[in-house]
């Protein structure tokens, strides 16, 4: 998947990161942010499809994305 020439992949990454706050259409966007392979403005979006995310307080956890 290729960003479009007339719509910059600045414009594509706010349009996932609305739609993941706004529960709209999550899984074609958490598709889209993985195919472009966006980065997201903040490390602090739960909904991001981070390949990988390390949970330390409360209890210890790691969790991997699994590749389709």
């Amino acid at each position: 998947m290729t960003v479009s020439p007339w719509i910059g992949g600045r414009i594509i990454r706010h349009l996932c990161e609305v739609a993941l706050l706004s529960d709209i259409e999550t899984e074609h966007a958490r598709n889209t942010i993985v195919a472009l392979g966006l980065k997201p403005r903040s490390l602090e979006l739960e909904h991001w499809p981070w390949p990988i995310r390390i949970y330390t307080l409360g209890r210890f956890s790691v969790l991997r994305q699994i590749s389709r």
